[in-house]
C-alpha cells in the first residue's frame, strides 16, 4: 500500500510542478508593479493557468491507468484509483501557489502561517481516522479534502484582503478573449517582420 500511495502521490505532485513554475515566472512580474495593478495582473494570469491546470487535470484521471502503466508498471496498477481521487484535489489546490506572488506582494505572512498550521492539523487528524478504516483510500480521500478547504481558504482571504469579486482570480473573463488577440497580433507581426528580414 505505501508504494501504491507513492505512485498516487508522485503523479498528482506533477500538477504542483506545473503551478510552481508559473508561480515563478509570476514573481518578479507582480513584485515590480503597483498594488492594484499586481493584484489584476495575478488574477489574470491564475485564472488562465488555472484552467489549464483543470484541463491537463481531467486529462490525467481520464488516462490514469496508462500513465501507472508507463509510469510504475503493471504491478503498481491498483494506485490508480486512489490517484484519481489525489489528482482532483491537487488540480485544484494548484491555484495556492499560483496566488503566492501576490500573498507575498501583499505581505500576508501571519495569516498564511495560520492557515497552513490549520491544514496540518486538519491533514493529521483526517489520516489518524480514515487511514485505519479505509488505508490507501482513506489516505487519499484525507490529502484531497485538505487541498479543498486549503483553496476554501485561499478564497477567504482574497475576499478579505484582495477583492469581494473571489471568483475574478478562479473562473476566465470575456476580457481575457481581448488579452490573447493582443498576444496573438503581436506573434504575426514579429513573425512578419522576421520574414521581411530574412
Amino acid at each position: 500500500s505505501v508504494g501504491y500511495m507513492a505512485v498516487a502521490v508522485g503523479v498528482s505532485r506533477a500538477l504542483f510542478l506545473l503551478s510552481q513554475a508559473i508561480s515563478t515566472v509570476l514573481y518578479p512580474e507582480v513584485s515590480k508593479k503597483q498594488m492594484d495593478e499586481a493584484e489584476k495582473v495575478n488574477s489574470i494570469l491564475c485564472r488562465n493557468a488555472f484552467m489549464l491546470i483543470i484541463f491537463v487535470t481531467v486529462l490525467a484521471v481520464v488516462f490514469a491507468r496508462y500513465i501507472v502503466l508507463i509510469y510504475a508498471g503493471r504491478a503498481f496498477l491498483p494506485a490508480v484509483v486512489p490517484m484519481r481521487i489525489m489528482l482532483v484535489g491537487a488540480g485544484i489546490a494548484t491555484v495556492g501557489p499560483l496566488m503566492s506572488p501576490l500573498w507575498v506582494r501583499k505581505g500576508l505572512f501571519w495569516q498564511l502561517s495560520l492557515l497552513a498550521s490549520s491544514l496540518l492539523v486538519l491533514n493529521l487528524i483526517l489520516n489518524i481516522y480514515l487511514i485505519p478504516k479505509y488505508g490507501i483510500f482513506g489516505a487519499a480521500l484525507a490529502k484531497t479534502f485538505v487541498y479543498i478547504i486549503g483553496v476554501i481558504e485561499i478564497i477567504i482571504v482574497y475576499y478579505f484582503y484582495v477583492n469581494r469579486r473571489f471568483w475574478s482570480f478562479l473562473i476566465p473573463q470575456r476580457s481575457d478573449i481581448d488579452i490573447y488577440k493582443s498576444m496573438w497580433r503581436k506573434y504575426l507581426f514579429r513573425k512578419g517582420k522576421t520574414a521581411v528580414a530574412t
